[in-house]
């Protein structure tokens, strides 16, 4: 689902803590693989799911990628999107 660029997320006076990350930085991070692990909360649960990578990078594209916090890089997402539904943490590599 496409989402308008004015819902991209980017460092604000009210939210200094957004890191944008680059589209380059993110691919870099991700690694290799046709599929990419993503997770989402729904609830009280977290629901994963593997992504096309495709689909993954339009999306990125369309609603940006920042840093995800120490929580997700624990379970090494380290990436996350914002987009219509809520956030998206992306198995990745730290900075």
């Amino acid at each position: 689902m496409p989402t308008p660029a004015s819902m991209k997320r980017k460092p604000s006076a009210d939210n200094p803590s957004r890191q944008p990350v680059s589209i380059e930085d993110a691919l870099r991070r991700i690694g290799p693989g046709e599929t990419i692990h993503t997770y989402r909360q729904a609830g009280p649960v977290l629901v994963g799911c593997d992504w096309d990578r495709a689909d993954l990078v339009a999306l990125m594209e369309s609603v940006g990628v920042e840093e995800s916090g120490p929580n997700a890089c624990a379970y090494k997402h380290c990436l996350c999107v914002m987009d219509g539904t809520g956030p998206m943490w992306i198995e990745a590599v730290p900075a």
